[in-house]
């Protein structure tokens, strides 16, 4: 849990001095107003850095801190401060990406995103979302078209470092395909 607690910007997003006293989990269920899974159960959102082996950070939707239906990457589950219990997911903000001619994922009303980031960053932007403000679990893909006229056939998004540069290349779909 020290690479989560040691994640740039996240005192900042928490609006902290440090994140030393900060409980970090893998995950945890949705408030029971959230969207619910197929099976009727509640969803469970992740962000972990080391799940099983490899990363996993679940996307979501959410109500931003304005009033604003937002996406983003869940990176960081806080469980509570000290002795205090307080949920809240600090995600990496995504927006709506220009849509591009004659896609097919477009065409089906699939969302396409960009990275949000602020000028000179080298990563996104980071924003903490109390756990109630999540609406639901995403299911959201690389645009592989634009990525293998990038990168070819052969590279893979975790296999690719992640510099500023590529964040600030790399677009995503929300998958309409896959129900929220």
């Amino acid at each position: 849990m020290t690479m989560e607690r040691n994640l740039p910007g996240l005192a900042v997003a928490l609006d902290r001095e440090d994140t030393d006293e900060e409980t970090v989990g893998v995950g945890s269920r949705l408030s029971p107003e959230a969207a619910r899974r197929r099976d009727e159960r509640r969803a469970i959102v992740r962000a972990a850095e080391d799940f099983y082996g490899a990363p996993w950070w679940d996307w979501i939707r959410y109500t931003n801190r304005h009033g604003v239906e937002s996406v983003g990457r869940a990176r960081v589950i806080i469980l509570g401060q000290s002795s205090l219990a307080q949920r809240i997911v600090v995600v990496e903000r995504a927006v709506r990406a220009t849509p591009v001619d004659n896609c097919a994922f477009t065409a089906y009303g699939c969302e396409r995103l960009r990275w949000e980031m602020a000028p000179g960053a080298s990563a996104p932007t980071l924003e903490a979302v109390p756990l109630e403000k999540v609406i639901s679990v995403l299911c959201v893909e690389v645009d592989w078209c634009d990525w293998v006229r990038r990168h070819g056939l052969e590279a893979m998004p975790a296999s690719t470092p992640s510099s500023y540069v590529e964040y600030r290349r790399r677009r995503m779909f929300v998958n309409a395909f896959v129900g929220e």
